[in-house]
C-alpha cells in the first residue's frame, strides 16, 4: 500500500462550510469520493481550534493507482479545488504502509 498525507493547507472561505454540511464526517462512508481505480480510503480533517486548516491522508493500492489518478485529473477538477483551497503552505508527503486496519460502523 502507499500513502499520502497532505498538511498545511487551508479553505477558502466557505468552502469547509459546504463540505461540512454535506455530513460526510459523522460516520464512515462505504463509498470512496473520488470513486478512482486503486483508492483504498480517504480522509480529510481539520484542526479542532482552527478548523480551516486542513489535512488528507489518502490511502492506495499502490503508487501507480496514486500517479494515474494525478496525471487523469480534469482541468475541472484542479480548478475546483484551486477555487476552495489554499495550497500555498501545503505538505504532501508519501509513505509505505506497514499496517491498515479499519472497523466501519
Amino acid at each position: 500500500m502507499y500513502v499520502q498525507l497532505f498538511s498545511g493547507w487551508r479553505y477558502k472561505t466557505g468552502a469547509r462550510d459546504r463540505i461540512d454540511a454535506l455530513g460526510l464526517g459523522d460516520t464512515p462512508s462505504p463509498v470512496l469520493r473520488p470513486d478512482v481505480p486503486g483508492l483504498l480510503a480517504r480522509l480529510l480533517a481539520t484542526k479542532p481550534g482552527d478548523p480551516d486548516t486542513g489535512i488528507g491522508l489518502w490511502v492506495w493500492e499502490n503508487e501507480a493507482a496514486s500517479r494515474a489518478y494525478e496525471e487523469s485529473m480534469s482541468p475541472d477538477t484542479a480548478a475546483r479545488l484551486d477555487s476552495e483551497l489554499d495550497t500555498s503552505a501545503m505538505i504532501k508527503e508519501a509513505f509505505d504502509a506497514l499496517l491498515f486496519g479499519v472497523r466501519a460502523a
